[in-house]
């Protein structure tokens, strides 16, 4: 099984959960234009990760572990559902209306349920992914 790894640094430790920082940088981040191009964006993103070993501290560069079946399961959940449910919204409505303003406003609020749901089943979905942690060799 294929894996995707991302290296991050040791935030902070509570018990057997580990916190994570991620830089997310985009592709052009590293192209020497990039200060003059509003495309080059950088984003920290923190992951709370269970470890069942090891000996990490705050500040300790590790690399974080997950399969790519998860990394597209979570892209299907949080951008290509959405997507589908926002156009069969759109066109229901709209045969339903006839009306393009209505049927665009119910599609962009049939999100709201959508996102809230996802939400009540966080609990779930954290079941599903599983992310392994290790350190950097250097």
């Amino acid at each position: 099984m294929k894996k995707t790894e991302h290296e991050g640094i040791v935030a902070g430790i509570e018990g057997d959960r580990i916190r994570v920082k991620l830089k997310s940088v985009s592709a052009c981040a590293s192209c020497h234009a990039k200060g003059a191009c509003s495309l080059g964006n950088a984003e920290e993103k923190e992951f709370e990760i269970q470890h069942a070993g090891g000996s990490y501290k705050p500040g300790d560069k590790v690399i974080i572990e997950e399969s790519t079946e998860q990394g597209l399961t979570a892209t299907w959940w949080a951008y290509v559902l959405p997507l589908f449910l926002v156009m069969a919204t759109l066109i229901v409505s709209y045969l339903l209306t006839k009306n393009e303003g209505i049927a665009g406003l119910c599609s962009l609020l049939i999100l709201v349920p959508y996102f809230l749901v996802l939400r009540a089943c966080d609990k779930l979905l954290a079941r599903r992914f599983h992310f392994t942690i290790k350190p950097v060799n250097d």
